[in-house]
C-alpha cells in the first residue's frame, strides 16, 4: 500500500497594514502599523479526528503559541543628521490547556508588549552610528506549564531581557 497523507490543516485570518509619512518643518515623520487576526488555525491527524488546538491557544507538540491577535507599531522622526525611533511588538493573550501535568484545566496567558528605542546619528567623518535598546521595559516572556526546558514558547516570545546594541555603518 502506498504512503498517503490523510492529515489536514487550515488557516484563516486577516492582516491589516497602515502607513503614514509626512514632511514637517523640522524633519520627516514616518509611522507603520501592522495587525494580524487569526480566526482559525487547526490541524487534524485524520478525517473525523478532533483538531489539535489552534487560534488563541498553545500546544507545545503541534502548533506552539498561536495568539489570535498580534501587532507591530513603528514611528521614526528623521531630521537628516539624527533619526529617533520607537517600535512596539504586541502579542495577544492566549490559553494553555492542562496537557500532561494538569489535564482538563486551562490557563490564561496574558498579552505581552515589547518596547524598543533607537537613535541614529549621521556624521561625514565617522559614518552612521545607531544606538538602541530592545525590550526597554525588561518584559519577561510568559510561563507555560507545558513548554520545554525554556518554560515558554521560544518561537513567539523574546527570551532576552533588556538589550543594548550599537551599530556603525
Amino acid at each position: 500500500s502506498p504512503l498517503q497523507n490523510i492529515a489536514g490543516e487550515t488557516a484563516r485570518g486577516l492582516d491589516l497594514s497602515l502607513g503614514y509619512g509626512r514632511q514637517l518643518d523640522s524633519g520627516y515623520l514616518d509611522q507603520q502599523l501592522a495587525i494580524s487576526y487569526v480566526d482559525e488555525r487547526d490541524r487534524i491527524a485524520f478525517p473525523g479526528a478532533d483538531p489539535f488546538v489552534g487560534a488563541g491557544e498553545f500546544d507545545q507538540d503541534v502548533l506552539g503559541a498561536i495568539p489570535q491577535y498580534r501587532g507591530n507599531y513603528r514611528v521614526d522622526f528623521d531630521t537628516g543628521k539624527v533619526e529617533w525611533g520607537y517600535s512596539a511588538q504586541w502579542i495577544g493573550s492566549l490559553s494553555e490547556r492542562g496537557g500532561e501535568v494538569t489535564r482538563g484545566t486551562t490557563r490564561k496567558i496574558p498579552s505581552r508588549v515589547y518596547h524598543d528605542l533607537r537613535v541614529t546619528m549621521r556624521t561625514e567623518s565617522f559614518g552612521q552610528w545607531t544606538l538602541g535598546v530592545d525590550n526597554a521595559l525588561d518584559e519577561d516572556p510568559p510561563f507555560f506549564a507545558n513548554a520545554d526546558e525554556a518554560n515558554t514558547d521560544v518561537a513567539t516570545y523574546r527570551l532576552l531581557g533588556r538589550s543594548y546594541w550599537l551599530r556603525w555603518e
